[in-house]
């Protein structure tokens, strides 16, 4: 997988993503291991509800002193995250389906970021 700053791109498909403004700003560039087998599902808190009232969290570690709990989720309550990558509206509803659907063998288990 890869991320901008503005779109989540896996294989050919993008979905809507934003990074920051909030806690220590956005994510910072480089490599990231996407912890497929640590993704939390049924959340309830706001911050990882998306609009289709579905809520997860799929953690993401990468070089990056000073901060982490990094992680990929609905970008849901108050508008932005405080670093993770929140997909945006209708993008995190789509994103889930396809990560749900996809078998556990075949989710990426990287992340590049670029800004």
């Amino acid at each position: 997988m890869e991320f901008d700053g503005h779109w989540l791109k896996w294989g050919s498909i993008k979905y809507a993503a934003r990074s920051g403004p909030w806690g220590k700003g956005t994510l910072p560039a480089g490599a990231y291991e996407v912890r497929v087998k640590e993704a939390v599902v049924n959340l309830t808190e706001s911050g990882y509800v998306g609009d289709d009232g579905e809520g997860w969290f799929i953690p993401i570690v990468g070089d990056t002193p000073g901060r982490g709990g990094f992680g990929i989720h609905p970008d849901g309550g108050v508008e932005g995250t405080l670093g993770c990558i929140g997909l945006v509206g209708e993008a995190a509803a789509e994103f889930w389906s396809r990560w749900d659907a996809c078998p556990m063998g075949d989710r990426p288990t990287g992340l590049e970021v670029w800004q």
